[in-house]
C-alpha cells in the first residue's frame, strides 16, 4: 500500500550549515508516527519542508498520491495535510488570550481539526504544558486517530512518544538514522549515541 506520506531525499542548507542531508521517511495511513532526535537534529526544519513554510536544495515530497514538493500551506491544508507549531498561533481574541499556554495549544489543535484533515503534524505538542494537559492531548489524539486521523509528531517527551507513537523515526544531523517500534528504537546503539554522545 501507498504511504500516506512520503518524504524522499530532502537537503536544506542554511549557509555552510546543512540542517537536512537527503532525509527520507514515510508515514503510513493510519499510523501515529513520531519523529525524535537530539536538539539540531532537523526536525523542525523536515516539519517545514513538508508543510510548504520553507523550500528543499533538493528531494520531494508526496501525500496521498500526488507530488506536494513546494505547495503552499494553504494547497496542503485544503487537500487535508495540517499542522500545529511548537508556539501555539491562534488568534489573541478576548477569550484565547485569557488561557493558559496549555490550553492554547488544545485550542490550536481544535482548530487544525476543524478542517477534518487527513495527517496532522504536531510539533511538540507537551512542550511547556502541565501534566493534565498532557494526559488531556493524548486522549484527544488517541481518539482523533480512533477516527481515522494519521498524526506525524515531533516530540521531546520520551514517555509520551513511547506510549503513544508507533512507529518512531529517529532524526540526527539531518538524516534518518533508525525507524521501528519503540521499544526497538529506545535499545538501538545509533540512538542512544545521538541523544548521550557515547
Amino acid at each position: 500500500m501507498t504511504p500516506l506520506l512520503e518524504v524522499a531525499g530532502i537537503s536544506r542548507a542554511f549557509g555552510a550549515v546543512h540542517a537536512l542531508r537527503d532525509a527520507s521517511l514515510t508515514v503510513e495511513s493510519g499510523s501515529i508516527t513520531a519523529l525524535i532526535g537530539p536538539n539540531g537534529s532537523g526536525k523542525t526544519t523536515l516539519f517545514n519542508v513538508i508543510t510548504g513554510y520553507l523550500r528543499a536544495d533538493a528531494g520531494h515530497v508526496r501525500f496521498d498520491g500526488h507530488d506536494v514538493t513546494g505547495a503552499r500551506p494553504a494547497r496542503l491544508y485544503r487537500h487535508g495535510l495540517c499542522r500545529t507549531f511548537q508556539q501555539a498561533r491562534v488568534f489573541a481574541d478576548l477569550y484565547a488570550s485569557e488561557l493558559s499556554y496549555g490550553q492554547r495549544k488544545l485550542l490550536e489543535f481544535a482548530a487544525v481539526l476543524m478542517s477534518r484533515p487527513k495527517l496532522v503534524l504536531l510539533d511538540e505538542p507537551t512542550a511547556g504544558v502541565n501534566p493534565v494537559l498532557i494526559d488531556t492531548m493524548e486522549r484527544h489524539i488517541r481518539a482523533r486517530h480512533a477516527d481515522g486521523i494519521t498524526f506525524l509528531i515531533v516530540e521531546h517527551d520520551m514517555n509520551f512518544v513511547m506510549r503513544l507513537c508507533d512507529p518512531v523515526i529517529v532524526l540526527d544531523q539531518g538524516q534518518e538514522i533508525c525507524v521501528g517500534p519503540p521499544a526497538v528504537v529506545q535499545d538501538n546503539p545509533a540512538v542512544l549515541e545521538a541523544y548521550l554522545g557515547a
